[in-house]
């Protein structure tokens, strides 16, 4: 009993270094099948697919020091099936790290797979022909994902993520059919039905297969699950649903998800600086009232403050001035002593000229920073105002 006990022991010191690797690095060693609750900070990146992760992290040597001690720890302990299930997951995003650095052939694997399909190739050895003349060594790397998702579902037919893997390189096997590849999303739906990562796999495989509706169900199960997995949805979506028509990508967004502060703020970012103004209308729309409804239920004045701060930046990219001012109004109302707010109030005022108000916040502004010229510029305008006006 004590002798089976021996090789656990002696694998968990790697299997802690490989969770600590992952974690320093931003690294998802298993992006499909985390266990953890989906809004778990640690699970930042929890569902990112190992094409996303490679195309944003140029990760190559953490990723193979996370293999290496993962490599250790099947070694020690060969039932260890959460390791071999991240082994495979591993050398999935190894492989699309090494063809995002290729310049023969930058592929991702769902491409490459695809292709395989379509030539419909007879034998295994004319596949693995074909696969090395296409990715050359890379190959290597999925065969071993294939081998370990094997195991790992041996060792534990439960594991859903293993059937995405596995549907997804059956192809290797001679099996290249979107049938194969739909049998296995099935397969992880039925054992993993409420996981996030299942879910989001499932609805790219399902937009694979031509059907958008199925493919938006699961996209929106997956979005009920917390804050992660919308995070992971933005990054793969926005921009890719309608290329080319940043409008209607923010509608599909908007009325398929009803997206909170947190997701609104990251397609402000994703298409603030892609798009035209006036492409964006709904979405700053949207992102002001979002602002300034959390800012009124606020009960932290600097946070508040902030919140008005934002709601006021929406309406001044939606070139509405006057609800801008009124947004800056209420974070120095929240936040007395917020010099920032205050201060681009009163610039506000000043272009609004509103000059009495203005001076009322730049005066309190010079109290505390009197050496400021920025300041004594900007009262000196406030009392050229007042006296331009009563000569008028």
């Amino acid at each position: 009993m004590i002798g089976n006990r021996v090789g656990p022991v002696r694998a968990a010191p790697h299997w802690d270094a490989c969770r600590r690797l992952a974690r320093d690095s931003a690294v998802d060693v298993e992006p499909l099948a985390r266990s953890q609750a989906a809004d778990e900070p640690f699970d930042a990146d929890v569902a990112l697919t190992p094409a996303a992760i490679a195309t944003t992290h140029p990760l190559e040597a953490s990723i193979r020091a996370i293999l290496a001690e993962l490599e250790e720890v099947v070694r020690l302990d060969p039932t260890h099936h959460d390791a071999r299930l991240q082994l495979a997951g591993t050398y999935l995003l190894l492989f699309e790290c090494a063809q995002h650095g290729s310049a023969a052939n930058a592929m991702p694997l769902s491409a490459i797979r695809e292709a395989a399909i379509a030539a419909q190739f007879t034998s295994r050895a004319e596949l693995n022909a074909w696969l090395r003349k296409a990715v050359g060594e890379h190959a290597d790397y999925l065969e071993q994902a294939r081998r370990h998702t094997r195991i790992a579902l041996r060792q534990c037919p439960l594991e859903g993520a293993g059937y995405l893997y596995l549907g997804e390189l059956r192809f290797l096997e001679g099996v290249a059919s979107r049938e194969a590849i739909g049998e296995g999303v099935a397969q992880a739906l039925r054992t993993r039905p409420h996981h996030g990562g299942v879910l989001l796999s499932a609805g790219q495989e399902a937009v694979m297969a031509g059907s958008l509706d199925r493919a938006v169900e699961y996209w929106q199960r997956a979005y009920r699950l917390g804050p992660a997995y919308r995070k992971v949805l933005v990054r793969q979506l926005a921009g890719q649903v309608c290329p080319g028509d940043p409008a209607a990508d923010v509608d599909f967004f908007l009325d398929t998800f009803d997206p909170d502060l947190a997701v609104v703020r990251q397609l402000e970012a994703f298409h603030g600086e892609r798009s035209e103004a006036a492409e964006l209308v709904r979405l700053r729309e949207r992102h002001a009232k979002l602002a300034r409804d959390e800012a009124q239920r606020c009960d932290d004045p600097a946070a508040a403050c902030r919140l008005w701060m934002e709601a006021r930046l929406a309406h001044e990219r939606l070139a509405r001035p006057a609800e801008a001012l009124d947004c800056l109004r209420e974070a120095a109302r929240s936040d007395p002593n917020n010099a920032a707010a205050r201060r681009r109030l009163a610039a506000n005022l000043l272009d609004a000229k509103r000059f009495d108000e203005a001076e009322t916040h730049l005066k309190w502004c010079a109290a505390r920073t009197p050496d400021d010229p920025g300041l004594r510029t900007a009262l000196r305008k406030c009392a050229q105002g007042r006296l331009a006006l009563e000569r008028k």
